[in-house]
């Protein structure tokens, strides 16, 4: 096998003069013994020439075609349409050629990257944990792998759709509740303000979405999130008490101290599913420091605590409009034979004298009646 100059991979045969990596038709008289001796790498610095650098890394045919087949095999797994999977395959091939795979696993999982990254530029979930399942791999690795994968989607403006700001959208917050956020925070400096009440509404949502909103004053959850944000924003804040962050900004103290606690206790438990080699990577102590992490990825992080049984039941009530089977029930005939316990037709009956008589008083009793009455 020869050096492609197109893709830079040893993938060309000197006999069919084809590259098996990238497809491009090699000339014959470009092959040099002191060219391809050695791989080139283009030298970022300079735009107008080459450098040789000698590598002892070279990227093998057999692991992108491993790649394709997990590729080919997820698609199938997850029912994905064949315009979907174009995109998926074109991502697949810009990270694959800027991407150093120690071995071939690491190539599956580059693969996976790419399938949840144009899903969710679709607006579809997938859940991490199960994708991890099928891969083999740890979250750690695919998280590691996914951030180089947003990297070269960015180079294309290919947006994921479960960022922050773009999850956000679909989770819409009571209209009383977003007009109080820049009532309460007026104090703030005008400098941090605008970024504040942004962050502090992304939590809101987080929050009014883990059920921290339901039934309770909003304005202490405001406040609460409000300090959060506040704190995250500069690590020296971290220590900062909440009484004496409410005290100089005008702010009600008494009703954020046990809003503040439920939603520290809310974001540590989304933080259990961060990938790390500690069991205690996130702790009270520097939960603001991962709070931008925790905002990003809020959306995959909730549905991963999820059990499979809520994610069914929540899918179904979203979706219940659209895949019911509405049947139609006939109407009941009702026939001349059908009694009714309350027929206002029915025929008159006629009533004998002594049986009346017999439910009239006589005079004997109405006399007696009457004396008793008199007594009283």
């Amino acid at each position: 096998m020869e050096l492609c100059e197109n893709c830079g991979e040893f993938a060309v045969d000197e006999d069919e003069l084809v590259c098996k990596a990238c497809g491009i038709v090699i000339e014959g008289n470009k092959f040099n013994p002191e060219i391809n001796k050695f791989p080139k790498v283009f030298n970022q610095c300079s735009t107008s020439r080459y450098h040789l650098k000698s590598s002892k890394y070279k990227k093998r045919p057999e692991n992108l075609v491993y790649g394709l087949d997990i590729l080919k095999y997820l698609v199938r797994e997850y029912s994905i349409t064949p315009d979907v999977d174009n995109e998926i395959r074109e991502l697949y091939n810009i990270a694959y050629s800027g991407r150093k795979c120690k071995c071939k696993e690491d190539v599956g999982v580059l693969a996976g990257c790419c399938l949840i990254q144009i899903q969710r530029k679709h607006g579809l979930f997938f859940s991490v944990q199960d994708l991890c399942g099928k891969l083999k791999c740890s979250k750690k690795k695919f998280y590691h792998i996914l951030k180089f994968v947003k990297s070269c989607a960015g180079n294309e403006n290919i947006e994921s759709k479960h960022t922050s700001s773009e999850v956000d959208v679909n989770i819409e917050l009571p209209k009383h509740v977003e007009d109080m956020i820049p009532v309460l925070l007026i104090g703030i400096p005008e400098e941090e303000r605008d970024v504040l009440i942004d962050k502090t509404t992304r939590l809101l949502k987080l929050a009014f979405s883990c059920w921290i909103l339901t039934g309770r004053s909003p304005k202490g959850v405001i406040i609460a999130a409000a300090f959060l944000c506040w704190k995250s924003m500069h690590p020296s804040r971290r220590t900062f008490p909440l009484t004496k962050f409410c005290s100089t900004y005008s702010l009600s103290s008494s009703q954020a101290t046990k809003r503040a606690s439920e939603l520290k206790a809310a974001l540590l438990k989304l933080a259990k599913n961060i990938p790390s080699y500690s069991e205690n990577y996130v702790n009270e102590k520097n939960l603001t420091l991962h709070l931008d992490f925790i905002l990003e990825n809020s959306e995959t992080l909730r549905n991963d605590l999820l059990t499979n049984e809520y994610l069914e039941e929540e899918i179904n009530c979203k979706e219940y409009k659209s895949f019911r089977v509405q049947k139609v029930k006939p109407e009941r005939e009702i026939g001349d034979n059908t009694q009714c316990d309350l027929d206002m037709r029915a025929s008159d009956v006629e009533i004998s004298d002594t049986e009346i008589e017999s439910y009239l008083r006589s005079d004997e009793q109405v006399k007696l009646i009457s004396s008793l009455q008199s007594l009283e």
